[in-house]
C-alpha cells in the first residue's frame, strides 16, 4: 500500500519513536498518520490502524507492572484480587464516614446554603458536570489500544471474505518460513489478520481479561498454523505459549490447565525440532526449553492443589455444616461423595482419593469458590 509523502514521514517517524521506548511521541506519529491518510482518501486503511494500535499497545505496557517487567503468576492474581476486595471495604467505609459525616454538619451546611445561596448548589453541579465529562473522556492506552485493533480486525476480516476464493488455490503451509514475505492477497490479508488477533491477545492478557485473550491467541495460532511450517515456526512456538499463559488463568475452565500444559508442551517440541535443524541455535533453544520445563512443573503442581484444595473443601462444607446431614443425602448419589454410613472422617477422605470414575446419570456440578 502506497502513502503520500505526508503520511510515509509520519510512519518512519512513528517507527523510530517506538524502537527507542518513546511510545508517546510514537503513537502521537501513528495517529496523526491515521487521521490524514483519511482525510486524503475518504478511507480507513488497516494497517495503519495495526501499527497505531500496536504503539499503544507498547505504551499500555511501559505503564503497567503486569507484563511490562513481572511475570504473571497465581500469587499476583490473589493479590490483586485482595486489592480488589480491600478497595471494595474503603468504598463502603468511606461512604458511610461521608454519610455520618453529612449528618453531623448539617446543621453548618443549611446554615451555609441560607447565607450563599444557590450558588453553592449550582457551582457542586458544574464540579460534578466537568469531572463526569473528563471520566468519560478519559481512556487508558490499553483500551485505546482494544478499540483500534477492533477496528483493523473488523476491516481485514471483510478484506479475507472478499478474498475467499483464492484459499483453494493454496497448499499449507503458505510461506516457506517466518519471514517469507507473502505476495497473494489473501495471504497476506490473513498474515496481518493473525497479527491483529495476536495483539488483541495480548492486550485481553494485560488487562487480566484471560478468557478473551485465550479466544483470541487460539485465533491467531490457528491462522500461524495455515501460513507457517507447523514443526519449526518460532512465531506458533510464541502462540502456543502466549495461549497457555492466557489458559493457565482462565479459572472458571477445568480442563484449561491440562490445555495450558499441551501448548508448553508443543511449544517444547518446536524448539527440539529447531535445535536439531540449527545446531548454532541449541544453546539458546535449551534455555528457554528449561525454562518452559520450569514452567510446565508449575502448572501440573498447581492443578493437582488446586483439586485436592476442592475436595477438602467439598468435605468441610459437608461435614461442618449444621445441615450436613441433609446435605449428605441430596450428594449421596455423586460420584464423589459415599453413601452416608458409619465410617471415619479419615475414610471419607480416602474414598474420596480414590474414587476414578463419574457417573454420567449423577454428575454433580462443582460450586466455584
Amino acid at each position: 500500500m502506497s502513502y503520500s509523502e505526508e503520511v510515509e514521514k509520519l510512519l518512519k517517524s512513528g517507527a523510530k519513536n517506538l524502537g527507542e521506548k518513546n511510545y508517546e511521541q510514537a503513537v502521537e506519529d501513528y495517529s496523526k498518520a491515521c487521521g490524514l491518510h483519511q482525510e486524503e482518501t475518504g478511507e480507513i486503511e488497516p494497517d495503519l490502524f495495526m501499527m497505531y494500535g500496536k504503539a499503544l499497545y507498547e505504551s499500555g505496557v511501559s505503564q503497567s507492572d503486569v507484563l511490562g517487567g513481572q511475570e504473571i503468576t497465581s500469587e499476583k492474581i490473589e493479590e490483586a484480587k485482595g486489592e480488589d476486595d480491600d478497595e471494595g471495604d474503603a468504598f463502603q467505609f468511606n461512604d458511610l464516614a461521608a454519610e455520618e459525616f453529612a449528618e453531623a454538619g448539617g446543621e453548618e451546611e443549611e446554615q451555609s446554603e441560607e447565607e450563599e445561596g444557590p450558588s453553592v448548589e449550582e457551582d457542586e453541579e458544574e464540579e460534578q458536570g466537568e469531572e463526569q465529562e473528563e471520566q468519560e473522556e478519559e481512556k487508558t492506552d490499553m483500551e485505546l489500544a482494544w478499540e483500534i485493533l477492533e477496528i483493523a480486525r473488523g476491516l481485514y476480516e471483510k478484506k479475507l471474505d472478499d478474498n475467499k476464493a483464492e484459499e483453494s488455490k493454496l497448499t499449507i503451509p503458505y510461506l516457506t518460513s517466518d519471514k517469507d514475505t507473502p505476495t497473494n492477497e489473501y495471504v497476506k490479508t490473513l498474515k496481518s489478520l493473525s497479527e491483529v488477533y495476536d495483539l488483541l491477545g495480548e492486550v485481553s492478557l494485560e488487562s487480566e481479561h484471560f478468557p478473551q485473550a485465550a479466544s483470541d491467541l487460539e485465533s491467531s495460532l490457528e491462522m500461524r498454523k495455515k501460513l507457517y511450517d507447523n514443526d519449526y515456526s518460532g512465531l506458533i512456538g510464541e502462540s502456543h505459549f502466549k495461549l497457555s499463559l492466557a489458559l493457565e488463568f482462565c479459572l472458571e475452565d477445568d480442563t484449561a490447565k491440562e490445555k495450558a500444559a499441551n501448548h508448553i508442551k508443543a511449544a517444547i517440541k518446536i524448539l527440539k525440532n529447531d535445535s536439531q535443524k540449527n545446531p548454532d541455535k541449541k544453546k539458546e533453544n535449551d534455555e528457554i526449553i528449561g525454562s518452559l520445563s520450569e514452567r510446565l512443573d508449575e502448572i501440573g503442581s498447581n492443578a493437582e492443589d488446586a483439586i485436592n484444595k476442592q475436595k477438602q473443601d467439598m468435605l468441610q462444607d459437608i461435614l461442618g455444616s449444621s445441615k450436613g446431614t441433609e446435605l449428605l443425602v441430596k450428594l449421596s448419589s455423586s460420584p464423589l461423595i459415599p453413601t452416608p454410613g458409619p465410617s471415619k472422617v479419615n475414610d471419607l477422605t480416602s474414598m474420596v482419593k480414590k474414587r476414578k470414575s463419574k457417573s454420567k446419570d449423577n454428575n454433580v456440578k462443582r460450586t466455584k469458590k
